[in-house]
């Protein structure tokens, strides 16, 4: 099984259109009902469709330790440092995330984009 992302609402339409067009399974949190959901409820949601968040979101590195700390299980996140990466390397990262990794790999885990 590939990964599987779930876009928090303030990750651009064109990377969510980029990765459908590479056949990357990616819904967003807009399409779910969540657009206006906290992170928390981002992230329990994404879990429950096994799905890792894809966010620029800062919020999620404290959401990450709280659940982290209690053990409290969850798909996994991928934070996105908007002003370090480009658009265009972002999707790439994404695409070569969803093709190699298993979903294994991101359970209660935090991956920071750049690298």
């Amino acid at each position: 099984m590939t990964i599987r992302f779930y876009a928090d609402h303030n990750i651009q339409a064109a990377v969510v259109a980029a990765l459908r067009a590479k056949a990357v399974d990616c819904i967003t949190a807009e399409e779910d009902g969540k657009s206006d959901a906290d992170d928390e409820v981002i992230l329990e949601r994404a879990t429950e469709l096994q799905r890792v968040v894809v966010t620029h979101d800062k919020d999620f590195f404290s959401i990450f330790e709280k659940w982290w700390s209690s053990g409290k299980q969850f798909a996994g996140i991928v934070h996105v440092f908007p002003t370090q990466i480009t658009i265009a390397q972002l999707i790439d990262d994404l695409i070569l995330i969803a093709q190699v990794c298993e979903p294994e790999e991101f359970r209660n885990a935090i991956v920071r984009l750049p690298l």
